[in-house]
């Protein structure tokens, strides 16, 4: 097992200085057999020039396999858009807001004597 790819094969903990084999609990480890030089490169080929350890643990020997399965699923979706007014349209809506705040005769004829203000 090489340590920097430990998520690969389920362990939750990763990178270097992290043995993979540190997160197996002893009390779950059955048997333990460490191959050497041939014997190992003959069986698991050239990764395992060095040697291989196996260990077999207690749980492995269940008849009947049990599978445990977490799964997530996520969705995006772009939020919505506020509905807008662009233009013309936006431009009567505010004078028409303008309008509806003057409060006296006086407000309506100096607001309507501004040109910028008159509703076309």
């Amino acid at each position: 097992m090489d340590a920097d790819r430990a998520n690969e094969l389920g362990l939750s903990q990763q990178g270097p200085g992290i043995s993979p084999l540190s997160l197996i609990p002893p009390e779950d480890i059955e048997n333990i057999e460490v191959l050497k030089d041939a014997q190992a490169t003959s069986l698991y080929g050239s990764l395992a020039a060095y040697g291989v350890i196996i260990i077999n643990t207690k749980r492995g020997n269940s008849e009947v396999p049990r599978v445990r399965y977490t799964g997530n699923f996520f969705l995006k979706t772009p939020p919505k858009l506020r509905e807008t007014l662009g233009g013309n349209l936006e431009r009567r809506l505010k004078l028409l807001q303008i309008y509806g705040n003057a409060l006296s005769q006086d407000d309506w004829d100096r607001i309507s004597q501004t040109p910028y203000f008159r509703i076309a």
